[in-house]
């Protein structure tokens, strides 16, 4: 097969998972975001490690639209250049194809006086990029609803064409709802969606997370009428979270940082992230998502904000923390649970909740019964779970 047909035939396929490589990656995203000659010269230096007769990699994949704007914003074509805007029209169809799947349930939630939020990819295909690449059936898209309908929202998705994935009893619902705070769903498309219902893990807390709730702002997906996070509280969330619902590294959460800040740096509130960074114990990763994109991708962030956030003190206890948003070993895999099983606990000194540990993760896995523990948690260390993470 030709490199054409091989390049025209992954367009018309769900995005592959290909193994992420952090060199070739850095390449691409200077390409995608800087200007002139060096932009030019690190695209020259990624096309000429591509091996164009197999995938690309999903992250490479979803900066292909930024790229083609960017080298074209310079008068830089390249032999690809129109397969690069293919892929961005490809992004713009599909996004909106989903949103339209989706918005006859959202219309049910809000019915049922549940309102919805948008996050992650579909947030920024929303509001920022249209042609952002959301990644077929990896939950790419989410739902923030209020915790105390949070088991209302789950109920209804599954009777209205969403399938929770894996499926959780009736029996162990509400506990399971206590330990988490998102699950996936999946269409007869193939379409995934992300249920979630809080937004950065806390100890349910009533009301945690009201401060985000009262400065949403309200858009239109076909016709019915959502909320998504206003431009400030979304880069607080996308420098912890990026714009994929299962996480990123600080690298690949500054590609969609860059994204935002293009489209929206002059509604970013510098004092307003400050204060949620600290609030919420997420100084250092949002440091270090925002440090790489000035540092390596010239991020439109002033001196003085940057000197700030070096500047914000953090508690030893967030500093224990750090497996909670880079976890990438098994070791930090498991600490990564004992750290959400800590926040859930608020209070309770660290005998209790060792105490406690245990039941946590049978309610976070939804299981019917602490003898499928040990089993359950070896799987999920090794990444081989069947059920949620």
């Amino acid at each position: 097969m030709r490199r054409r047909d091989v390049f025209l035939k992954t367009m018309s396929e769900k995005i592959p998972q290909t193994q992420f490589n952090p060199t070739r990656y850095a390449l691409l995203q200077r390409a995608s975001f800087l200007q002139g000659d060096v932009a030019r010269e690190n695209f020259l230096a990624w096309n000429a490690q591509i091996d164009w007769n197999a995938h690309l990699n999903t992250d490479e994949y979803r900066l292909l639209p930024q790229l083609v704007r960017s080298l074209s914003a310079q008068n830089f074509e390249h032999a690809w250049s129109g397969k690069f805007r293919g892929i961005a029209r490809k992004a713009w169809v599909t996004n909106n194809l989903l949103f339209r799947e989706l918005a006859p349930t959202l219309k049910i939630l809000r019915d049922a006086n549940i309102g919805t939020l948008v996050l992650y990819g579909g947030a920024f295909a929303r509001r920022y990029d249209s042609e952002y690449v959301m990644s077929y059936g990896a939950s790419d898209c989410g739902i923030l609803v209020r915790e105390q309908q949070a088991r209302d929202a789950y109920q209804f998705l599954a009777r209205n064409g969403w399938k929770p994935t894996p499926e959780i009893s009736e029996r162990v619902l509400a506990k399971y709802l206590t330990a988490r705070f998102s699950h996936a769903f999946q269409n007869a498309r193939g379409e995934q969606i992300i249920l979630q219902w809080q937004l950065i893990p806390h100890c349910n807390a009533v009301e945690a997370d009201a401060e985000f709730w009262g400065r949403a702002e309200e858009i239109e997906l076909h016709d019915v009428r959502v909320l998504t996070l206003n431009p400030t509280a979304q880069l607080v969330h996308t420098a912890l979270f990026g714009a994929q619902a299962r996480g990123a590294t600080p690298m690949q959460r500054a590609s969609d940082a860059m994204l935002l800040l293009n489209a929206a740096r002059n509604e970013i509130e510098w004092e307003t992230v400050f204060a949620l960074a600290q609030t919420r114990r997420v100084v250092l990763p949002i440091r270090e998502t925002l440090e790489y994109a000035m540092r390596e991708l010239n991020a439109p962030i002033s001196s003085d904000v940057l000197a700030k956030i070096k500047l914000l003190p953090i508690s030893a206890q967030e500093k224990s923390e750090r497996a909670l948003w880079n976890a990438t070993t098994k070791r930090e895999r498991a600490e990564k649970m004992w750290r959400i099983a800590a926040r859930r606990s608020c209070n309770a000194n660290a005998w209790q909740r060792a105490f406690a540990f245990p039941q946590f993760l049978q309610h976070w896995w939804g299981l019917d019964g602490a003898a499928q523990l040990p089993q359950r948690a070896f799987a999920a260390i090794n990444l081989r779970q069947a059920g949620p993470a």
